[in-house]
């Protein structure tokens, strides 16, 4: 009834069921699954359907995290830690260690202008510098590391190897730092 009533049938034609008593849909099953992933494939050609048409619907999905952008997993700014530069070195570490990200923005007139980490601190105190007058702008690093937020996760993730960092700031396509990417967000999404 199916097929009198369509504009195209396609009819795949079983001769015997590799089940021995020839009941169970063994062969049948396998060819319908093989006509379908045909049709998939053509359609797929035809649309010219891409891994990123594919990710956009399956976002939660391994391919669709695959094609996740930077903006979509980061830190937004206004949920970081910023100080001034006229700031104390002391005044930057408590508000890195009560925000727990690790590590804190340094601004000029509204710009960020550098970074300071605790990593940057685990050095200051190796060198055995004494830390109690020092203004976070002496110490702070001003060639930090950053990518664009429009960029893919996983191209982020490649940067923070080579560098062995685990968090990277973002900034968006007028220079201005935007959010933070760190690595323990991206490990919570299972992206890696």
């Amino acid at each position: 009834t199916l097929s009198i009533n369509s504009n195209i049938s396609l009819t795949i034609e079983i001769d015997q069921e590799a089940c021995p008593m020839d009941l169970a849909p063994t062969t049948s099953s396998t060819a319908m699954l093989l006509l379908g992933d045909a049709l998939a494939i053509s359609l797929l050609e035809a649309k010219d359907f891409s891994p990123q048409d594919f990710a956009e619907n399956h976002p939660g999905g391994s391919l669709g995290k695959k094609f996740l952008k930077v903006k979509d997993l980061m830190l937004t700014k206004k949920n970081l830690p910023t100080i001034s530069e006229s700031s104390s070195l002391y005044s930057a570490i408590y508000l890195m260690s009560s925000k727990g990200l690790g590590l804190t923005l340094i601004k000029r007139k509204n710009i960020v202008s550098g970074i300071f980490t605790d990593g940057d601190l685990r050095r200051l105190l190796e060198k055995k510098i004494n830390l109690n007058d020092l203004k976070i702008k002496e110490v702070m690093t001003v060639d930090f590391k950053f990518v664009s937020e429009e960029i893919l996760v996983s191209e982020a993730i490649k940067i923070m190897k080579k560098f062995k960092i685990f968090s990277l700031l973002v900034k968006n396509n007028k220079d201005q730092v935007t959010g933070l990417l760190r690595m323990h967000d991206i490990l919570e999404a299972r992206i890696i």
